[in-house]
């Protein structure tokens, strides 16, 4: 309540006359009494310089603490996403590290290596190490197109497909259970038997009716090998 109010209604207090003692025996001079002292009071209390200065110093303190605080936040926030940043760019420079030195990544174009693999799988293969065994399945690059196959030939090994349409190496016949179809050879420049040179492999697919593989551009070298295959991604009906 301001003192302008207080000052109203003594005043209308003043300008009453009482005929009798009122409020359970409070008389009027007890109760205009009583307003001065609050009149008074107030003005002591809130029309006090030094502790209106004392409000206005307390009030300029807490608005500085909010900006500070405001500002630390500001700064907290920057740091953290500086960061974060800063942990992004290294996870994308390692990953693009891990998979342009280490691993490698190429789609199954075509229906060559059916079942085991259908065409739009993904490939992924290890880029680490050159020594490549019997049924490794590779990435192999020929006329600047990746390729997939499966090693049956290594070097020194002497490559010939049977009459009967079956694979023969150093004039055994393999069995190859998990093969489902029989050998053909094609009606290209390649020669039977063939014997593999230092590095040089016969690459077979496992669809063997209509699959490209040496029987078609012949021996692959161990530089035209770009991996092992370690897994796939299935993509086909997505």
């Amino acid at each position: 309540m301001s003192s302008k109010n207080l000052d109203e209604i003594s005043k209308s207090i003043n300008n009453l006359k009482f005929k009798r003692v009122l409020f359970g025996g409070v008389s009027e001079e007890d109760v205009l009494s009583k307003l001065k002292e609050l009149n008074q009071d107030y003005y002591e209390t809130f029309s006090n310089p030094e502790l209106e200065a004392n409000q206005i110093t307390k009030n300029k303190a807490k608005r500085a603490d909010r900006k500070l605080n405001e500002k630390k936040r500001a700064a907290r926030t920057k740091a953290y996403l500086i960061v974060l940043g800063i942990k992004i760019v290294s996870l994308l420079v390692l990953f693009l590290l891990i998979f342009g030195l280490f691993v490698g990544v190429t789609a199954m174009k075509s229906g060559d290596m059916y079942p085991k693999i259908n065409a739009g799988d993904l490939l992924i293969y290890s880029k680490i190490g050159s020594n490549y065994s019997t049924n490794d399945v590779v990435v192999i690059k020929k006329d600047k197109e990746k390729l997939c196959g499966r090693v049956v030939g290594l070097p020194g090994q002497t490559i010939e497909i049977g009459e009967d349409y079956r694979l023969y190496v150093n004039g055994e016949k393999i069995v190859e259970d998990d093969i489902f179809y029989e050998t053909p050879k094609f009606m290209t420049d390649v020669k039977y038997p063939i014997t593999l040179g230092e590095n040089e492999y016969f690459i077979l697919c496992d669809f063997r009716e209509s699959a490209v593989d040496s029987r078609t551009y012949g021996v692959v070298t161990k530089k035209e090998i770009k991996g092992k295959v370690k897994t796939i991604i299935r993509r086909s009906g997505l």
